[in-house]
């Protein structure tokens, strides 16, 4: 989704976007020259980007956000317990290609020549960008019809896509469904809490699921409904859902399928109360994210994999049982690049079992690699056992304070990055037994280190360790994992 984003988004939005953040991370003046460089822009379009983030900040008008554009650079403010998401929301108004969706799932593409008036653009210009966004949504099966402007395919993956899409660019920030009465739908997953057969949802989930809700009657409401061959047995949250759905009136029109779907998503998102029951279901009756999650489970009976990561297994192989070619999370994010930049090699054991899961269970969600790499690198991520994929770098601490002062810089280091790079910290006497070094940090960067360490990087750090040198270690170590 994060791909589909970012070619639906307006180049120059994105990268207003992406400057944005970029400028909220370093808290400070950060020089027009230092903001060409990391996003290797001309001067001139660097400068475009700046003065138009300036304006729209300023337009935004929100009470705490400021930016200041001067000699000294470029700085923007943030208050404290906000984020950028809802200045995001406002910039991303006006995208064409995101109108284009707006109008199709709101039934009010009616022709060419009505939405180009509407929108103030010419025919062709309209023409143009529903032929991007036509080409933007086929590589995950989803068309838009040439007569009456309705999406095409596969209904449960056109409501996949937009709950995903609009939980992207809303993130529960702003309700985008202006057919749809908020409060409402509000009301109905409020009732939810009373029963003791859903998790106790937080802000959150409810969020999410309130957008569900909203997608699906919007797509009944257009004369699109979930159509199944054939249900498979269900377990007992499957009647409790039905009842409560039925009760709260949440769909205008109630049938098996509708609920169905709404049953296979709470699924995936983990919403029972009884998770650890529902996978015994699955697994008893041979369906298979139950039999996918067993699977997975006995391939990595060393990992210690607790109760709660078996859900988190069940959810993911749920979607992926259902979804199509999605190159995202649920949040519609895109790691694959973070993946490819810390681990690599994670990244290849994981494609590797998913080719052996298929051939060996002939389970059709193994072959949606692209999302399930994202689920499981987030679930293995934190174990120790993962970073010993990936490439040691060794790391020698040389400075002139107490031993103490130097142990807790080290310990500092190892903490900021453990989660991303297999470090090891060599001792003195390792470096005399001629133990290769590959980075050596000092706060003293004598000349003499280039001729003993000839094939080590040196990098030069403060005693007291600053956001700029934690930035220069990394980016030593990304060169590391690139080699």
């Amino acid at each position: 989704m994060d791909s589909i984003y970012s070619q639906i988004v307006p180049e120059d939005v994105l990268l207003e976007i992406r400057i944005s953040e970029y400028l909220m991370r370093k808290a400070r003046y950060v020089a027009t020259e230092e903001i060409r460089k990391e996003f290797n822009l001309s001067g001139f379009y660097t400068r475009k980007i700046i003065r138009t983030l300036e304006q729209d900040i300023k337009e935004y008008n929100n009470s705490g956000f400021a930016i200041d554009v001067s000699l000294r650079g470029v700085k923007l403010e943030v208050p404290i317990g906000r984020d950028l998401k809802s200045f995001f929301i406002y910039i991303l108004e006006p995208a064409p290609r995101l109108k284009i969706i707006e109008y199709v799932l709101h039934n009010k593409f009616k022709t060419i020549a009505h939405y180009a008036l509407e929108n103030h653009i010419s025919e062709a210009t309209a023409r143009r960008h529903l032929r991007e966004v036509r080409s933007i949504l086929k590589p995950i099966s989803i068309g838009i019809a040439s007569k009456t402007f309705e999406f095409t395919g596969e209904e449960g993956q056109i409501r996949m896509f937009l709950l995903v899409f609009y939980w992207k660019i809303n993130r529960g920030l702003y309700w985008p469904f202006t057919t749809v009465s908020e409060k409402k739908v509000e009301m109905i997953v409020n009732n939810f809490k009373k029963h003791s057969f859903f998790k106790k949802l937080s802000l959150l989930e409810k969020k999410r699921v309130m957008f569900l809700f909203a997608i699906c009657q919007l797509r009944i409401n257009s004369g699109n409904r979930m159509n199944y061959e054939h249900i498979p047995e269900t377990s007992q949250n499957y009647a409790n859902l039905k009842r409560v759905i039925k009760a709260a009136n949440i769909m205008s029109e109630i049938k098996e399928e509708e609920v169905y779907f709404a049953y296979l998503v709470f699924k995936g998102l983990g919403l029972f109360a009884n998770m650890e029951e529902e996978i015994a279901f699955e697994v008893a009756h041979s369906q298979p994210a139950g039999l996918a999650t067993n699977y997975a489970i006995n391939k990595m009976r060393i990992l210690p994999l607790d109760d709660k990561a078996a859900v988190a297994l069940f959810s993911s192989h749920s979607f992926a049982n259902i979804l199509n070619h999605f190159l995202c999370d649920l949040d519609g994010e895109d790691y694959s690049l973070a993946f490819t930049n810390y681990f690599p090699n994670l990244k290849a054991h994981l494609e590797r079992f998913f080719d052996l899961a298929y051939k060996e269970t002939q389970l059709a969600l193994f072959k949606e690699k692209s999302f399930l790499t994202i689920q499981y690198t987030m679930l293995l991520a934190d174990l120790p056992q993962r970073l010993a994929l990936e490439r040691k770098i060794t790391i020698y601490l040389e400075t002139t304070l107490p031993q103490s002062a130097e142990n807790l810089i080290a310990k500092q280091i190892k903490i900021y990055f453990q989660t991303k790079y297999h470090l090891i910290f060599v001792s003195p006497a390792d470096v005399f037994k001629k133990m290769e070094i590959d980075i050596v940090l000092t706060t003293i960067p004598l000349s003499d280190y280039q001729q003993i360490y000839s094939n080590a990087e040196i990098i030069a750090i403060n005693k007291e360790l600053h956001a700029s040198d934690y930035e220069k270690i990394e980016k030593v170590l990304q060169s590391f994992l690139k080699r």
